[in-house]
C-alpha cells in the first residue's frame, strides 16, 4: 500500500476540517502531496477552503533562505496572500497575524532531529494559537528515522529555538505525535489540535520504503543521507569547525585550516569505529565558518548502515579532533548568562547537556561521553508511547 501524506488524506476528506473557516498555512518547500503538488496551491485552488494567510519558518516559504538569516514579512506573488515571517522579529504568530484566522494548517517535513528550528516554531505556534482561540491542524508526514530514539534528553536549562522540550536528539516521533505530546504535557495553554494522519505508514517503514519524494526542508539537507549525518554532525556546529556548509557535502565532511587531512584520516581509521571509514578531504566552503578559506579534514563514509550510529560517531570525531589539535581547537564563543560560571556554549544547547563539553576537554573516552543517556532515552520512549499514532 503506497504511503499517503496528511495532505493527501485531507483532500480525500474533501477538506472537511477546514470548511467554513478562515485558514492560515505554515509551510515551506517540503509541503507537497505525494505527487509533488504544493499544499499552498492545493488549498488555494480548492473551492472548499478559504486560505487567507501563509506563515514561514526558518529558511522561508521556499526553503531558500540561508541558515540563521532573518527575513521579513512579504506577499506570495501568485496569490497575493501575506507571508508572515516566523524567523525574523517574531518567532511565533502575533495576535494581529491571527486576527483573521480561525485555523492554522501546518505542513512541514520534519527531520526527526531535535535541533532543527522548524519543529519548535510549530510548538510556539501552538502556544500562540491557544491564546488567540485558533485551532491547529497538522498534516502529518513520516519521521525519516522511523522509531529510533537516541541522543540523550535535552535539559530544561538549555531550552532554546533549537529545542524547547525534554526530548532526545532523535525523538522517533512524527511532527503530529510530538505536537500532541507537547500540547498535552509541556504547555500551560492548550489549543484545539487535530492531526491528519498518514495512511499506509508505520514507524517500522524506512524512508526508502515509503516511495515518497524527499523535498529539502532546509538548503543544507538535500537528501536523506545528508539528514542521517546531520543528526550527529550538527553537534560539531558548536565548535570552530566547518562541517561543509557552502559545499556539496554538508554534514558529510569536517575540517578547518589548521587540520592535516591525511594525518587526521589515518588517526581516525586506526580507531575501532562501527560502520564508517574516513577519507582525507580538502575543501573551500563558500559560506559558513571559514568561508573562502582552504580547509583540510575528512569525509565520513558509511560502510554499514545498521552499525552506524551518527550521534555517537560524530561526537567521537569531535573528541578526537579536540585531542589531536588541543592548541588550535576552540568551542564557539560563549553566549548570554545561563550557567553558574555565567555562560552557556552553543555546543551545550546542541548536545542538550552541560556535562559533555567538559568531558571532551578532559579527554574522557568516547564511550564515557554518553554516560546516562540510555536510561534517559528509555524513559522518554516510555513517556512517548501514549502519543504514538502509528504503532
Amino acid at each position: 500500500m503506497p504511503v499517503k501524506l496528511g495532505i493527501d488524506v485531507l483532500r480525500k476528506q474533501d477538506f472537511q476540517p477546514l470548511q467554513d473557516k478562515r485558514v492560515g498555512l505554515l509551510t515551506n518547500a517540503s509541503g507537497v502531496d505525494s505527487q509533488l503538488e504544493s499544499t499552498n496551491r492545493i488549498l488555494w485552488n480548492s473551492p472548499k477552503v478559504h486560505l487567507v494567510a501563509l506563515f514561514a519558518p526558518e529558511h522561508g516559504i521556499h526553503s531558500s533562505q540561508p541558515t540563521a538569516e532573518k527575513f521579513k514579512d512579504s506577499h506570495d506573488k501568485h496569490t497575493g496572500l501575506p507571508i508572515y515571517s516566523l524567523y525574523g522579529e517574531n518567532r511565533k504568530p502575533t495576535k494581529s497575524m491571527l486576527a483573521n484566522v480561525d485555523v492554522i494548517v501546518v505542513d512541514l517535513q520534519d527531520t526527526g532531529v531535535r535541533y532543527l528550528t522548524h519543529t519548535w516554531t510549530v510548538m510556539s505556534l501552538i502556544d500562540a494559537a491557544a491564546t488567540s482561540n485558533v485551532e491547529v491542524v497538522i498534516l502529518d508526514r513520516p519521521n525519516p528515522f522511523g522509531n529510533i530514539v537516541s541522543g540523550g534528553v535535552l535539559s530544561k536549562e538549555l531550552f532554546s529555538p533549537l529545542g524547547s522540550c525534554p526530548v532526545p536528539i532523535r525523538h522517533g516521533m512524527t511532527l503530529g505525535e510530538l505536537a500532541q505530546m507537547y500540547n498535552t504535557r509541556w504547555t500551560r495553554s492548550h489549543t484545539k489540535l487535530t492531526v491528519i494522519q498518514c495512511e499506509g505508514w508505520s514507524h517500522k517503514i524506512t524512508w526508502a520504503e515509503t516511495g515518497l519524494f524527499w523535498i529539502p526542508p532546509a538548503p543544507h539537507l538535500p537528501d536523506p543521507q545528508m539528514l542521517r549525518h546531520f543528526s550527529g554532525a550538527g553537534l560539531l556546529e558548536g565548535a570552530q569547525l566547518s562541517i561543509g556548509r557552502g559545499t556539496t557535502l554538508p554534514y558529510q565532511i569536517v575540517g578547518a585550516p589548521y587540520i592535516d587531512a591525511l594525518a587526521l584520516s589515518q588517526h581516525l581509521n586506526r580507531l575501532p569505529w562501527k560502520g564508517v571509514k574516513f577519507r582525507p578531504h580538502i575543501f573551500r566552503p563558500t559560506s559558513g565558518l571559514f568561508a573562502d578559506e582552504v580547509c583540510e579534514g575528512v569525509q565520513v563514509h558509511i560502510t554499514d548502515e545498521v552499525a552506524y550510529d551518527p550521534i555517537k560517531t560524530w561526537l567521537a570525531i569531535l573528541r578526537e579532533i579536540r585531542s589531536v589539535y588541543p592548541m588550535e581547537f576552540q568551542w564557539l564563543p560563549p553566549h548570554a548568562p545561563s550557567t553558574e560560571d555565567g555562560f552557556f556554549y552553543q555546543f551545550d544547547r546542541l548536545v542538550g547537556s552541560y556535562d559533555v563539553r567538559p568531558k571532551i576537554d578532559a579527554g574522557v573516552a568516547a564511550n564515557g561521553l554518553t554516560e546516562g543517556w540510555d536510561e534517559a532515552e528509555e524513559e522518554f520512549s516510555r513517556l512517548r508511547g501514549e502519543y504514538l499514532l502509528y504503532d
